[in-house]
């Protein structure tokens, strides 16, 4: 259970600083597409919305979830 609220953290933590990428990402390389907007207007700009937000709640689970060399292995070591 607590593997779970880890991951569910990292994945939310991931898709607010993903949000703040895109937001700043957004206005400087699509200044008239309207990014700033629901649905942006052009596609390249939603195509990096939905890139950003699976890149950054990936690595915000990942981060969470993987072990780090100083925790104890949790099985048996054979």
């Amino acid at each position: 259970m607590r593997r779970a609220g880890l991951g569910l953290a990292g994945g939310l933590l991931g898709g607010i600083l993903g949000a703040a990428a895109f937001e700043m990402l957004a206005a400087m390389a699509f200044p008239l597409d309207g990014a700033t907007q629901a649905v942006s207007n052009s596609r390249e700009s939603r195509l990096m919305a939905r890139a950003l937000s699976a890149l950054f709640i990936s690595a915000g689970v990942a981060a969470l979830l993987v072990p780090t060399r100083f925790e104890e292995p949790s099985g048996p070591v054979a």
